[in-house]
């Protein structure tokens, strides 16, 4: 409460409006102010559950064609570098598609962008059975294009969720549980693929796959109408407020450590998935394993990082140490494909390894990214990174493929061990400067118990604040009633007074009276003497 200057009248002092304050009134009485809460863990899990869902499917067939692989150049009859193709289309179109989802989600809603992403998913899966079943190549390609479309982009929203709903000591955790889902769907995918196809055959496998896609749209729907009632109902979530406009100049002030990041994931994951799509082939013809032993294998990376990323997640929010983890994950790469290329040594043991690294670079990364960009271009500079990986994919699918048909599987594990190389001199410079420009900012981390405090003394200053205005409210109201006691007194003095006064009168009416009782008694007096 204030007192106006001019009009010395009492005005209520306005609301103050925090996170933890919904934006209207109504609210405090909806069934959602409370469950509907950014602050509330059961909420938040409830959206992280949605948000790992967004890409089950699509990662479940992304890797299918590398399962698939002998079966698929029987059924259309290609080469090595046709089938490279099938990676190269989704790569390239998914890079170009990217690029613009994540321009997508900042003007609309991370809500709007993974429903309509993950239809592109479900429709790309659909064309590419369609292909398989009527021996068309070309259909097949199409699928996996439009396939491209989706997939990224749905890792951009997926990420942007993530970011949305969980911050500081959290943020690592929700982009590992994410992460860790969408392995599953990738190791389901190796050991699963094998045995359903040689059950049903390769277009029902297809078919299936499908239907998995279909299973990720259904959650994109459900995620859209929740985030969406929370929006309505006033709920303030971070990450809500940015800007709608995004302009292309923004991109200038990424800076050169965003770039460098992106050049690294570009580096890092070509290895890993340029590998995992001939992996099992290479497994059959260095060590002469049937197709679903190979395929088993090959899984094994995706099946440690089930487990890892979770642990790789919850260390890093506790300990920081960011560049530290990119750089050890990319020196493990380097030896696994030193091992893998000149070695016979059980391919069970460098892929343990491998899933190992693939988990703690996934759990520095992006989060790294994240913290180096501004909330407002989340969405445009993850959309960018992503698309950056997608170009170095499909550039290095195709030569994966002419290595293979005119030279061996060694030359091309040599090739990817130079491309991480390169990785591994630029994670060194990203330390150097971040050391000395930044004050380790990337290696730095909140601790959980000062953020507890910090929550704390918010909290006891919002109560402080609503004390205040308590005692001012109670002030007031004081000099309210002490007005009243005056005006009462003044009231009584009043009366007094005016007693007093009707007593003087009537002792003067009676003055008057005894006077007009004494000139009638001189009057007798008179009349008598005569």
């Amino acid at each position: 409460m204030k007192l106006d200057d001019k009009n010395p009248t009492i005005q209520q002092e306005p609301e103050i409006e925090t996170e933890l304050t919904p934006k209207t009134k109504k609210n405090k009485t909806s069934g959602c102010y409370g469950a509907c809460s950014p602050k509330s863990p059961k909420f938040r899990y409830y959206i992280l559950v949605l948000d790992c869902l967004l890409t089950f499917g699509s990662y479940y067939c992304f890797d299918m064609p590398s399962v698939l692989e002998d079966k698929i150049k029987s059924h259309f009859n290609i080469n090595n570098t046709q089938y490279g193709l099938i990676y190269m289309v989704y790569a390239w179109t998914n890079c170009a598609v990217v690029l613009f989802g994540g321009v997508f989600i900042d003007k609309t809603s991370s809500r709007l962008a993974g429903l309509v992403f993950t239809l592109l998913c479900t429709i790309g899966q659909t064309f590419f059975f369609v292909g398989g079943l009527e021996k068309m190549f070309p259909l097949l390609l199409l699928g996996r294009i439009i396939f491209g479309g989706g997939l990224g982009s749905t890792t951009v929203v997926q990420s942007a969720i993530s970011a949305s709903y969980f911050t500081g000591k959290d943020l690592s955790f929700a982009f590992g549980v994410t992460l860790t889902v969408s392995r599953i769907g990738s190791v389901t995918n190796f050991y699963t693929t094998p045995v359903v196809e040689s059950k049903i055959g390769l277009t029902s496998t297809l078919l299936f796959g499908a239907a998995l896609c279909l299973v990720s749209l259904l959650d994109a729907v459900l995620f859209f109408f929740t985030d969406r009632k929370a929006e309505k109902n006033g709920i303030v979530i971070t990450g809500k407020n940015r800007s709608r406009k995004i302009n292309f100049k923004d991109i200038k002030t990424f800076g050169a450590q965003y770039w460098i990041l992106s050049v690294i994931c570009c580096l890092f994951y070509t290895n890993v998935f340029c590998l995992l799509a001939v992996l099992p082939d290479y497994l059959k013809d260095k060590f002469g394993y049937s197709n679903d032993k190979s395929s088993f294998i090959a899984g094994i990376l995706y099946l440690v990082s089930i487990p890892s990323t979770l642990v790789a997640g919850v260390t890093v929010d506790r300990i920081g140490k960011r560049v530290w983890g990119m750089f050890t994950s990319i020196v493990i790469m380097c030896l696994f494909d030193i091992v893998l290329a000149y070695t016979r040594i059980h391919p069970s043991i460098p892929l343990v390894f491998a899933g190992m690294a693939y988990s703690i670079f996934a759990s520095t990364l992006w989060p790294s990214i994240c913290l180096v960009l501004e909330e407002r271009v989340m969405g445009s500079g993850l959309g960018i990174t992503t698309s950056v990986q997608m170009i170095g994919i499909g550039l290095v699918n195709i030569l994966v493929g002419v290595v293979k048909d005119h030279s061996n599987y060694k030359n091309v594990m040599l090739m990817l061990l130079g491309i991480q190389i390169v990785g591994l001199i630029l994670i060194i410079i990203v330390a150097v400067v971040d050391r000395k420009f930044n004050n380790s900012y990337l290696n730095k981390y909140v601790p959980k118990k000062k953020e507890e405090k910090e929550e704390k003394e918010e909290k006891q200053s919002l109560l402080e604040d609503s004390d205040k205005k308590e005692s001012l409210h109670v002030h007031f109201q004081s000099d309210d009633n002490n007005d009243n006691d005056n005006d009462n007194n003044d009231n009584d003095n009043t009366n007094e007074i005016d007693n007093i006064t009707n007593e003087i009168d009537n002792n003067d009416k009676d003055i008057d009276n005894n006077d007009k009782d004494i000139d009638n008694n001189d009057k007798d007096i008179d009349n008598d003497q005569k």
